[in-house]
């Protein structure tokens, strides 16, 4: 009597408990941009979704929702590895969900050259490589960028006015993610120098 009894509130409360699915629409680009497009789905029992239609409300942890268009900060998102909170407030149950985005989790310089023309300016192109496979260029916006020698400005690298180097040593820091650093060495091509 009690294994049944035990059966049938199991069955009971799956029977009347929602699940919820929170994402965020496939035109959103999570990992550059911190605005992206939610949508609310309802888990059914045979594991099929389906999106949530009438008057809902999700209330977010972290960060501002205003419809469906949620802006989150980066240091949240770093901070709680990934993984942001939500409220959802629907048919008079309240829920607690919670949306998945994509980190960084890796830095690798993709060079144009194996070395540095001191005649002019030279970019430096720094990917990040995300949780969910994608690799994007990164800028100033999730990075701090240095140079052991001249200047930086933004992703540029200026030469001195007076050559007294033969190389340069490039470092790049994830500003949410200190752990991720990277470093490469430039030589200068003698041809040109001063």
């Amino acid at each position: 009597m009690a294994r049944f009894l035990v059966l049938f509130l199991l069955l009971y409360s799956n029977t009347q408990a929602q699940y919820y699915r929170l994402s965020y629409t496939p035109a959103s680009l999570p990992e550059l941009y911190n605005t992206i497009h939610l949508q609310l789905e309802h888990v059914n029992a045979d594991s099929t979704v389906t999106p949530v239609r009438g008057n809902y409300r999700l209330i977010p942890h972290h960060g501002n929702i205003k419809k469906s268009e949620y802006t989150f900060n980066y240091y949240d998102l770093y901070e709680n590895d990934g993984k942001l909170t939500f409220d959802v407030i629907h048919a008079g149950d309240t829920s607690t969900v919670v949306l998945g985005l994509p980190i960084m989790t890796g830095l690798r310089f993709n060079l144009y050259t194996d070395s540095i023309k001191p005649v002019m300016n030279y970019y430096i192109n720094v990917e990040g490589t995300f949780s969910n496979g994608k690799t994007f260029p990164v800028d100033t916006a999730f990075l701090r960028l240095s140079c052991s020698s001249g200047s930086m400005q933004g992703m540029e690298w200026r030469k001195p006015a007076k050559i007294t180097f033969d190389k340069v040593t490039f470092t790049a820091i994830s500003k949410y993610a200190p752990v991720l650093a990277i470093d490469t060495t430039l030589y200068l091509r003698k041809e040109y120098e001063e």
